[in-house]
């Protein structure tokens, strides 16, 4: 049974913690708003904490996380490594010195659609995802497709263990706004190749990753939260839906709001207690703003 304490400028996410509680294998000891120094629990009730959730970037947010891997406590993030990319290696090299772990938030990992293709892949040979967007323009157009960009990177990622060997990059400006078609090449030391073409030139919006294995092909629709697996044996094909089942419905992977960060946390209780690393780590969240980097090296961009 782990503590766990809550940073937030909003005392509701512990409602949102406590719907969750029962039966899991942790206990809420308090909350603690930075800005408000009477806040409930108080910040000594945090010092029995074995784990912080910060669920939401704010000004205190990395200096609070920072502190709290100095003080050998696991850190869950409810936003991703691209709000934080300063201070990501200095987070990874301070979790692995304290022993403990870092979780990030908004990823593909944790969506059903995706972990019910995750978890009967095997050997991928060919990865492909085409990401379609609406023509980004004003003062964020860089950073969300700087954003779009290192998502896509960490989903590919995602499916395959082997290390990267190289990275090939094409950008063409397709309009004289910001329309854009971005094509990467990864390859692993193992031989399998990954394809991603992101354009933000205003057609459908869309979002698909399809894998090919040894005789299958998986395809998840990141879009609609919806997942299948194609057997191929000889002339003879069949298909079976993965996500959603029993009749639910798709969610997109990129569907954010305070229900979903709440499971992301407590996501993070179950895997330690099956002695697994946390779905999404700051480790898989570093590698792939690294690649990103190396990305826009190639085509001749600065990141942000």
């Amino acid at each position: 049974m782990l503590n766990v304490g809550i940073l937030a400028n909003n005392p509701v996410w512990e409602e949102y913690l406590s719907a969750f509680s029962r039966g899991a294998p942790f206990r809420i000891i308090g909350s603690h708003t930075p800005e408000i120094s009477d806040s409930h629990g108080g910040i000594a009730n945090l010092n029995d904490a074995d784990v912080v959730w910060i669920p939401q970037k704010t000004p205190e947010s990395i200096p609070e996380a920072i502190l709290s891997l100095r003080e050998s406590r696991h850190v869950l993030l409810g936003f991703p490594v691209v709000e934080f990319q300063r201070e990501a290696s200095q987070m990874v090299h301070l979790a692995r010195e304290a022993h403990v772990d870092v979780q990030v938030g908004h990823h593909d990992r944790y969506h059903p659609a995706f972990r019910a293709v995750q978890d009967i892949l095997v050997k991928p040979q060919y990865i492909r995802l085409d990401h379609w967007t609406r023509i980004i323009e004003g003062p964020d157009a860089e950073k969300l497709f700087m954003q779009n960009l290192l998502h896509d990177v960490d989903a590919i990622l995602a499916l395959i263990s082997e290390p990267l060997k190289k990275v090939q990059a094409h950008l063409s400006h397709a309009s004289v706004t910001f329309g854009r078609v971005l094509n990467v090449r990864l390859e692993f030391h193992n031989g399998t190749v990954a394809a991603l073409c992101l354009n933000n030139l205003g057609f459908e919006e869309k979002r698909h990753l399809e894998v090919i294995g040894m005789n299958t092909l998986y395809s998840i629709d990141l879009s609609k939260g919806e997942s299948q697996v194609t057997f191929c044996q000889k002339d003879n094909k069949t298909t079976k839906k993965l996500w959603p089942t029993n009749g639910l419905l798709g969610v997109d992977t990129g569907s954010i709001d305070e229900e979903t960060l709440t499971r992301e946390c407590v996501s993070f209780f179950y895997q330690k207690d099956k002695n697994l690393k946390p779905l999404a780590s700051i480790e898989d969240g570093f590698e792939a703003l690294q690649i990103t980097r190396t990305i826009y090296h190639k085509i001749g961009m600065a990141l942000l």
